[in-house]
């Protein structure tokens, strides 16, 4: 496992640590720093979020190792790309949120970049300016979310 070499910032369980190489922030994105490192070959490359840059480098080693986990272009576009996400569950009539009326709440997220719950805004819709990397839906009030990864 790897993971970026950022002091206190993420809570890494004891168990996991002898496991877990922490790499310089300034190599953690670029693949090229994994081919001439890495002293072994992966059959699997698993990338658990959908941030660009992370599923970026996982595309690009897979398609370097040729891994059982490789996925092509079009992969990597509705992985990173919320408004892609959205047009695809459109397509196969699965309900997503709407953009939501001017009277609406919204919540405004980036499209590509960075996300996994943070950096988000809740506003209302009237007041909103749009920005070219925003994705927006209507707002909905929810106590939690869950969310499992399984890996076998």
């Amino acid at each position: 496992m790897f993971e970026v070499d950022a002091g206190d910032k993420f809570n890494v369980s004891e168990k996991l640590k002898p496991y877990i190489t922490f790499l310089p922030s300034e190599q953690y994105y670029n693949p090229q720093y994994y081919i001439e490192t890495l002293d072994f070959e992966p059959e699997y490359i698993l990338n658990c979020r959908d941030d660009f840059s992370g599923t970026t480098l996982e595309y690009e080693l897979s398609i370097h190792y040729d891994t059982k986990t490789r996925f092509d272009d079009r992969a990597l576009k509705f992985f990173t790309s919320k408004k892609e996400q959205d047009r695809v569950c459109k397509l196969m009539n699965i309900p997503t949120l709407d953009e939501g009326n001017i009277d609406d709440k919204i919540i405004i997220k980036l499209d590509k970049g960075w996300g996994g719950g943070t950096g988000y805004e809740v506003v209302d819709k009237k007041n909103y300016i749009p920005k070219e990397n925003d994705f927006i839906q209507r707002y909905i009030d929810y106590d939690y979310t869950i969310m499992q990864h399984v890996l076998i």
